[in-house]
């Protein structure tokens, strides 16, 4: 059943059971023309297809076409049905020549490196199986059909039959040597096989020499050279580009080599035309951030990264780690942070376990207390633990969690193992960062920053005589037997010798030594059981030992060693592998000779991994802020707030030693309940109350239910990137209920007295006052009784005491109240009596120290009522300095 439109261009649209074609059949020149490969015995196949595939009908129109207009039909019939078989079959007869496999497969069998990679989308696979099928029956009909053989054999490629993909290649081959896909196709075959390559690529140029327009064969040749990590592959890559610029990563893989030997200027050029080439390129796009991240530019990295992932969701992985760290390079943690929520969010549980892991970083304590816990509170305790280590608590962000994070990260990229996801390194360098110094066998790096020359000098001249000479020996052997390039490196300037001493060649060593000529005999042996020192050892420093470590070590297996300056007062840990490529762990000690014995107890003690056992007994993790440390004070004070709240009062202080003309401060405050969620956040600029000139004063309120809170209290001077943070536990009292209660007593530097019964109180943080200051203090008083006349009667007793030494000298300046009595024996106490109407009052006392000495001081303040018999009492201390 079929029928015609004419369609309003003149040409025909023709149906055909359910497949519907439409074609321009009076179209250009251009369109598919049947070339001379296809015979008699061609055509009548294609018919018997096409009836079986779609119909009696649609093959009735086939054969009723002239040759002119088959090759249109078969075009636009295996386009819709099958493009596999139009690619691979078809396109052959119909003069789209230069197939080859989809981009995909070399991706698909990882013959790639994967940093090559663009996520290209492999055939459809109902597609390949179906036209398998379909070149099946070709050369059913055909069996020497050599187009359908090699057809058959590309398919087999992209279902990973590569043996009998070449059986097929060779055979096509055997029947037309001019059939130069089939020399590309056998040559794809082959390149999965290692020791193939090389013949590999010998068949892509063979295919390139037959039609220097295939395009598709140097693009295979390049992916091989990329593949076998040839010298040849920039000028192969280089290459393709010049006679085909518009295929379709050309570029982008070029970027990548680039990119790979550390050429990133040529690769950001080379990643920059591919998106010129083809602006949706997102991989290419990706990799231009990752050069600018490379580069030194985060901001710029940011800028062109963050776009991918909106295009790109599935590369969400590989691009989250680096936006992290270049907004850790820009200092924006909050942004840091956010970006690696997103990360680990987007882990499986397995991977993202091992971020949230604090065994590594724990005390044992807390490990144990951990261990104990439920598993439904576990999650409670690690989400403490990091509170309890947030360097800044009064902002969102946890600079110590996101430090945390990135080391992870690192250790995965650079310490992976082949058991776990990394090895032993990861352990050292995720609790402490990274190392002061860090050399290497295959990179000796020298001591050069103080702290570690300075470790470096006081662990060699921790070594006895004996043990230093054993640990030369062993250095000698690691510098002279391996002719390493860097053995004749002058310390002190980092530059090669020109003169080669001999003793650069000495094998010394203690015991018995074998010394063989050239032809491996054995000419005689002896026994040194006193060793002098060879030239170069001679008075031996820290300066000569530079780059190597202080532990004996096999030269022959990769080893290396990091010095932290700021653990345990100073270590250097030992790490060594036993094959190259392995993973690494703690060394011990080689085995000891017969005369050197004796050093074996120190060795011992010396093992790098008894040294990171005892650092982590002294402190488990280490986390620097980089900022050089504020000063500032602080105090509290909590009063009756609203609706049965208490207000907590935080009084901050900056001596005038903190302050110039381009500071700018910040002041934070933060409150997390005992399960350590927080409760109050907030950052602020700094605003001073206070008129005094060798001091700012600020302060901060917040109304909060009473109880046990974590408090954490910082100042930030955002222009010259310094802080300071104070952190306590409180505990917040409750006034509400009846009954006499007192708040606490504040000290402050000034009180006024205001209209309307108000009061300017400007506190005193540091507690401390000179000799010729008042002091002044104020506090309130709740739950007073009235007397049947409505009024309240209470006495304020002050009592002013010395820590130690002789009595202070104090005389009232001014108070609330009348007068009672004063004392001023060993301790100064003063009374008044007030009369009031309401339940609660506000009080205050100012005293003048002048002639009293320096020291610490306790004030306490009593407070009677006389209509109940009720008494009530608060102290604090300040202190009297010069």
């Amino acid at each position: 059943m079929y029928f015609f439109i004419r369609s309003g261009i003149g040409g025909l649209v023709f149906l055909a059971t359910s497949w519907c074609f439409v074609q321009d059949i009076e179209g250009e020149i251009s369109q598919p023309v049947l070339q001379k490969s296809y015979g008699h015995g061609e055509d009548i196949t294609a018919s018997q297809l096409i009836e079986e595939i779609a119909g009696a009908d649609s093959a009735a129109i086939y054969r009723n076409l002239p040759r002119s207009k088959k090759g249109i039909f078969l075009h636009t019939f295996w386009q819709a049905r099958n493009p596999l078989v139009l690619k691979y079959y078809y396109g052959y007869h119909l003069g789209q020549r230069r197939f080859s496999v989809s981009d995909a497969y070399f991706e698909q069998k990882k013959l790639l490196p994967k940093a090559y990679w663009t996520g290209a989308v492999l055939p459809d696979s109902a597609h390949v199986t179906e036209a398998v099928q379909i070149c099946t029956r070709l050369l059913t009909h055909n069996p020497e059909d050599a187009v359908a053989m090699c057809a058959l054999g590309y398919l087999y490629l992209e279902q990973n039959g590569e043996s009998e993909a070449e059986k097929l290649f060779i055979q096509a081959l055997e029947r037309d040597k001019r059939l130069f896909e089939a020399r590309n196709g056998r040559a794809l075959a082959l390149l999965c096989v290692p020791k193939q390559r090389w013949r590999a690529r010998k068949l892509f140029l063979e295919a390139m020499a037959w039609d220097r327009k295939y395009s598709t064969a140097y693009y295979s040749l390049a992916m091989c050279d990329l593949i076998m990590k040839s010298v040849e592959a920039e000028n192969s890559l280089k290459r393709l580009i010049k006679r085909s610029p518009e295929y379709s990563d050309s570029y982008f893989k070029l970027g990548v080599f680039y990119e790979s030997r550390g050429k990133f200027e040529k690769a950001e050029d080379a990643y920059g035309r591919q998106l010129e080439a083809d602006p949706s390129h997102t991989t290419a796009q990706f990799r231009l951030g990752i050069i600018a991240f490379k580069t030194g530019h985060p901001a710029r990295a940011i800028e062109i990264l963050q776009p991918v992932l909106k295009k790109r969701p599935d590369l969400q992985k590989p691009v989250l780690p680096v936006l992290f760290e270049a907004y850790i390079q820009l200092k924006n943690t909050p942004m840091a942070e956010e970006i690696a929520v997103a990360y680990l969010e987007g882990l499986d549980e397995h991977n993202r376990a091992m971020f949230e892991d604090i065994y590594i970083v724990a005390s044992p304590g807390e490990i144990r207390t951990f261990n104990a816990l439920p598993i439904e509170e576990r999650t409670a305790y690690v989400r403490a633990f990091w509170q309890r280590r947030d360097p800044t608590p009064a902002t969102p962000e946890n600079e110590w969690l996101v430090e945390h994070i990135r080391r992870i990260l690192y250790a995965r990229r650079h310490f992976f193992s082949s058991h776990a996801p990394w090895d032993r390194r990861d352990e050292i360098y995720i609790r402490y960062g990274h190392p002061a110094h860090w050399s290497r066998s295959d990179n000796i790096q020298f001591e050069i920053d103080p702290a570690s020359v300075r470790v470096k000098e006081r662990l060699l001249m921790s070594l006895t005589d004996d043990v230093r000479k054993e640990l030369i020996a062993n250095i000698q052997r690691i510098r002279t037997s391996a002719r390493e390039p860097y053995a004749n490196v002058d310390p002190a300037t980092g530059v090669m010798q020109d003169r080669i001493e001999l003793s650069d060649f000495e094998n010394v060593e203690y015991g018995s030594r074998v010394v063989r000529d050239r032809g491996a005999q054995i000419v005689r042996e002896r026994l040194l059981t006193d060793m002098p020192l060879s030239n170069r050892d001679a008075g031996i420093s820290a300066e000569h030992l530079r780059g190597y470590p202080l532990f004996p070590v096999d030269g022959n297996n990769p080893w290396e060693y990091w010095i932290y300056p700021e653990v345990n007062g100073g270590i250097e840990i030992v790490f060594t592998s036993l094959t190259r490529g392995g993973d690494f762990d703690y060394p011990t000690p080689l085995s000891i000779r017969a005369e050197s014995r004796t050093n074996a107890v120190v060795w011992n003690q010396r093992k790098p991994e008894d040294i990171v056992n005892r650092a982590i007994g002294r402190g488990p993790s280490l986390f620097e802020l980089r900022r050089e440390t504020l000063n500032f004070y602080s105090a509290l004070a909590d009063f009756r707030g609203e609706q049965g709240q208490t207000r907590l009062e935080i009084y901050y202080g900056l001596p005038v030693s903190e302050q110039s003309e381009t500071t700018r401060f910040e002041r934070g405050l933060a409150l997390f309940d005992t399960t350590w969620t927080p409760i109050f956040q907030k950052v602020e600029p700094f605003s001073n109350i206070s008129d005094q000139t060798d001091k700012i004063v600020d302060r901060l309120v917040v109304n909060i239910p009473p109880g046990r809170y974590y408090l954490g209290v910082q100042v930030h001077d955002t222009a010259g990137n310094r802080l300071g943070v104070q952190k306590q536990t409180i505990d917040v009292k409750s006034y509400t209920g009846d009954g006499l209660m007192l708040s606490d007593i504040e000290l402050a530097n000034r009180i006024e007295e205001q209209k309307a019964d108000s009061l300017n109180i400007i506190p005193q943080p540091s507690k401390s006052f000179s000799a010729g200051q008042p002091v002044a203090i104020y506090y309130e008083i709740y739950g007073l009784t009235k007397d049947a006349f409505g009024q309240t009667r209470y006495q304020m007793h002050y009592r002013i005491a010395p820590a130690q030494g002789q009595a202070p000298a104090v005389r009232v300046l001014q108070s609330v109240g009348k007068l009672l009595r004063i004392v001023s024996e060993k301790e100064f106490t003063v009374s008044y009596e007030q009369v009031g109407e309401t339940e609660s009052e506000m009080s205050y006392l100012e005293i003048d120290v002048t002639d009293s000495a320096q020291g610490l001081y306790e004030l306490e303040v009593k407070i009677s009522d006389l209509n109940a018999n009720a008494q009530v009492a608060k102290s604090t201390t300040f202190q009297i300095v010069d």
